[in-house]
């Protein structure tokens, strides 16, 4: 794993100040290949990511193999991400090339003058609806790597499949009461997320009624799916879809509810003083190949640009590929996290 310190002497930083690299220009594919040839000269990409591990490290292996570009990641929640570019910036000491984070962080930090412009990607063409438009069509500067996607998942041991909740307001059922565990919606994150999405859509009255549902919060998705198939609890909610293929062989079953998965993006962009920006443009263009979008569908995350995996069994194709609801975006956030707040706390 990729990890820097910063020099802590101000003296030493501003002694240090590099002149930033500046890419080589590309306005159309005659000129992709001077990029790529400056790229290869530059020779590694740094990347901060917010998203999980495993979701981009054969995307990153087939990029090493396929440009001999080495690449360095530093993986961390998405608040800490966005800190440490805020730092970096704030130092005049820019180390990262790329940033990959969801899609309201990533665009709070495009906001906040983090990324620049991306400039002309060969592949960018392949992006299919709806992510060829708003909150994931951001000009130049950010673009869906792939999405992911939250549904309801129950352990089959306490839950029947008569009783199997079939909406997202089944989890109002008494019966359920003390038995939900549910991502944090008072964090930064995929609950807060979902959270913020039914109180727009079902109303302040249900959240108030998911609370009197005595809900156990978890701040880590990984110990949630453990606790639930362990049947501490019955349901768990929202459920990282592509979590699945992690569960297998355990007693826990993925429910898509008749109104459809919420979702949201994990985003790419290439950080503002990035040291090495051919690379980062290379590596940018990659992520929007066949090759790379065909690694994040096998996963089951949900392809920008389309593509359906070719390893998904049959019976996880349903809960995949399953309608989707309603995707959040950060001006919309921004009024529901307080609400949400004065209701939990």
């Amino acid at each position: 794993m990729f990890n820097v310190k910063i020099a802590g002497a101000l003296l030493g930083i501003i002694a240090a100040a590099m002149a930033v690299a500046m890419p080589a220009q590309a306005q159309n594919a005659a000129d992709w290949e001077k990029v790529v040839a400056a790229a290869k000269k530059e020779g590694k990409v740094v990347v901060y990511s917010g998203a999980a591990p495993a979701s981009l490290k054969k995307a990153v292996e087939m990029f090493e193999k396929s440009t001999g570009i080495t690449v360095e990641i530093l993986i961390g929640r998405g608040a800490e991400i966005r800190e440490r570019v805020r730092t970096e910036r704030s130092f005049g000491r820019n180390i990262g090339d790329v940033l990959v984070n969801g899609l309201s962080t990533a665009i709070g930090q495009m906001n906040a003058g983090d990324t620049q412009p991306h400039g002309y990607l060969p592949n960018a063409g392949k992006l299919v609806p709806p992510f060829t438009t708003a909150p994931f069509n951001n000009g130049d500067m950010i673009l869906p790597v792939y999405a992911t996607s939250w549904a309801i998942a129950v352990n089959t041991n306490l839950v029947k499949p008569g009783e199997e909740p079939k909406s997202w307001h089944d989890l109002l059922d008494p019966k359920w009461k003390g038995k939900i565990i549910v991502d944090n919606p008072l964090s930064n994150g995929g609950g807060q997320a979902t959270f913020a999405i039914f109180l727009e859509k079902f109303g302040r009255e249900f959240i108030e009624k998911m609370k009197a549902q005595q809900l156990t919060f978890s701040d880590q998705y990984t110990i949630g799916q453990q606790r639930l198939a362990r049947g501490e609890f019955a349901i768990y909610a929202p459920f990282i879809v592509s979590e699945t293929y992690n569960l297998k062989g355990l007693p826990v079953k993925g429910i898509v509810p008749i109104e459809g998965k919420t979702y949201s993006s994990q985003m790419i962009g290439m950080l503002a003083g990035a040291p090495h920006p051919n690379a980062a443009h290379v590596f940018i263009n990659y992520i929007f190949g066949d090759e790379a979008q065909a690694s994040f569908a096998d996963l089951g995350y949900t392809s920008p640009t389309g593509r359906v995996s070719t390893t998904i069994t049959e019976d996880l194709k349903p809960l995949m590929y399953g309608k989707l609801f309603d995707i959040i975006t950060e001006d919309r956030l921004s009024k529901a996290v307080p609400i949400l707040e004065s209701i939990f706390k």
